[in-house]
């Protein structure tokens, strides 16, 4: 959800903790839409603003995969949430298929005369599609449950090391991720780098045909 910059810390902390809660009730029944409380009171008067202000933030959400067309472009009004369940759904219903990389925008559109920044509230939790995803693996757990053999330790044993497996591949993710993020910044320091060479390149090359120009000039007027 978008806040308006400089928001109270209560109204923060407010829409913080509503952000994780609707995210629990829609991790929880992911058939079902979380219902979005009204604000209270203390809440309605601290945003108001007066009663004035368009409620439309200037920032859009984008939710897309690498080299595909957007899959969810929507412009954030001040204090309502927005809530999207099962990405990956909405990724094979859009025909793109259930890959496991999306990238989430957040794109401010507001002029820059403007200087009107936004706040953004952003909370996700990821769904564990092991099993729908590899057939093998659930037929094997089929199969160990089904032994009689098999011991309650032994079967703890199995799932904990399931788990295990789980918590790996969740590291493996965030390091991509965060690798994938150091790239993005060295490449954005990169260009800022080149910006700042190539301005004091023109300010140099302006101020070197200025004086060249007073020269020719105090010349002509026989000044020097």
């Amino acid at each position: 959800m978008a806040l308006h910059a400089g928001e109270s810390s209560d109204v923060e902390d407010y829409f913080v903790n509503l952000s994780s809660k609707l995210v629990k009730e829609a991790a929880n029944d992911p058939q079902t839409v979380p219902t979005i409380p009204e604000n209270p009171e203390n809440i309605q008067k601290a945003t108001g603003h007066g009663g004035q202000g368009d409620p439309n933030s200037g920032v859009f959400l984008q939710i897309k995969k690498p080299d595909k067309p957007p899959l969810r472009h929507q412009l954030m009004r001040y204090n309502s949430p927005i809530v999207i369940q099962s990405i990956r759904q909405l990724a094979i219903g859009a025909g793109q298929g259930d890959g496991e990389s999306f990238i989430i925008c957040f794109k401010n559109t507001n002029s820059w005369r403007q200087q009107k920044d936004v706040d953004v509230v952003f909370d996700s939790t990821l769904e564990d599609t092991s099993e729908d995803d590899d057939p093998e693996v659930a037929q094997l757990k089929i199969k160990m449950v089904r032994k009689a053999q098999i011991t309650p330790l032994e079967m703890n044993l199995e799932e904990s090391i399931n788990r295990a497996e789980d918590i790996l591949e969740e590291f493996k993710f965030m390091e991509k991720r965060e690798r994938r993020m150091r790239l993005t910044a060295d490449s954005t320091n990169a260009r800022v780098r080149f910006f700042s060479y190539l301005s004091v390149f023109i300010l140099l090359g302006v101020t070197l045909v200025q004086v060249m120009y007073l020269k020719s000039y105090f010349r002509k007027k026989k000044l020097m």
